[in-house]
């Protein structure tokens, strides 16, 4: 409980003459217990401070709290993260249909450092790129002209794709389409040559200097 600084006594507020004329102190006794349930009172009260801020509320009242902010994510949180959430959730919505919001929500969320790419955003190098293998020709569909896709840095399993699929759909804007979620390339591992049992063309290859 956060400490008191003001004094609220009741026998004081009581008028002078009022105090005097109790020669047998029962009224003393009266105020005595109008005061415990005073007390109750101011201490519900300051308790209030603390469940509207932030640092101090009670996990139950940060659920309340979230509710009446209109939280949209259906996730499971710890209590730390709903407290970042209830503080971060007005600033997600004015990002909402933004790259940079997208990019926030999934930092947020999934803890991935992501980069939206449209579509359409690698042009041809005049003089330098080749038709076929450096670019293709696109359509002239509104479809390719308005997707975009997510690079992701590391391999996602299968929840967390739907979990940034979920994310990107809600925050993207309403007339994009996410094409793909890019995510890298699994390495193969080095062919070696095992004596008595590697066979040519087949295990392993000949490589050209």
């Amino acid at each position: 409980m956060r400490p008191l600084s003001r004094v609220f006594d009741a026998w004081r507020m009581l008028p002078v003459h009022i105090r005097r004329s109790d020669t047998t102190g029962d009224l003393r006794a009266f105020v005595r217990c109008l005061q415990a349930s005073i007390d109750l009172v101011l201490a519900e009260q300051d308790r209030w401070l603390d469940i509207i801020d932030l640092r101090w509320a009670p996990e139950a009242y940060l659920d309340l709290l979230l509710a009446d902010l209109g939280n949209p994510f259906p996730f499971a949180l710890d209590l730390t993260r709903k407290r970042r959430l209830a503080s971060t959730l007005v600033a997600m919505y004015r990002l909402k249909g933004t790259a940079q919001g997208i990019e926030q929500v999934l930092r947020f969320f999934a803890g991935l450092d992501v980069q939206i790419v449209p579509h359409l955003a690698v042009g041809a190098r005049l003089g330098r790129s080749r038709l076929g293998r450096d670019f293709r020709l696109g359509s002239g569909e509104r479809y390719h002209r308005y997707a975009f896709d997510v690079v992701i840095s590391r391999l996602l399993t299968d929840d967390e794709r739907r979990q940034v699929r979920w994310l990107v759909e809600y925050m993207k804007p309403a007339h994009t389409h996410l094409r793909a979620i890019v995510e890298p390339l699994l390495v193969p591992p080095p062919v070696t040559w095992r004596l008595g049992h590697g066979r040519l063309g087949r295990s392993t290859v000949l490589e050209r200097v």
